[in-house]
């Protein structure tokens, strides 16, 4: 799967193309649609209050669950500064959803058309080169079964 963020698509080379969110003309829709992104931002500040130390000393660090784990990857540096970013991010969702949702279906529709020309250049120079090969070789005529 492919590691880039936005992007639900599995890619073998790490590019892929990104959902594009439908328009939508009300802020309730605009929150229904982001309704899964609020709940991941409020459960990730929600899990980061608290301490964790307690279970470490009574478990160790080997035997805690995924959720303990997380919980003291958010406790460290990267975490907390994930953490701001998070809250940050919520604010900005609440504040104006409409204006969220237009802008990452922009950034979207830029990616996408960006990696479409990507492909069809790759496309392009490997059709030459193909062409070149089959002409060196003298084929006629290249017939690929689809295996139906």
């Amino acid at each position: 799967m492919s590691t880039s963020e936005t992007c639900k698509t599995p890619g073998v080379d790490n590019l892929c193309f990104s959902t594009v969110p439908r328009v939508t003309r009300t802020k309730t829709d605009a929150l229904k649609l982001l309704n899964d992104l609020t709940k991941k931002l409020k459960y990730d500040t929600n899990l980061s209050q608290g301490a964790i130390n307690q279970a470490i000393q009574r478990k160790g660090i080997d035997n805690l669950n995924t959720r303990k784990k997380y919980r003291r990857y958010l406790k460290s540096l990267k975490g907390k500064q994930y953490i701001k970013l998070c809250k940050e991010q919520y604010r900005v969702i609440l504040k104006d959803p409409l204006k969220y949702i237009s802008r990452l279906r922009s950034f979207a529709i830029k990616h996408n058309i960006k990696l479409k020309f990507k492909q069809i250049k790759f496309l392009k120079l490997l059709k030459i080169t193909l062409l070149i090969q089959f002409f060196e070789y003298g084929y006629l005529r290249l017939i690929i079964n689809s295996g139906l």
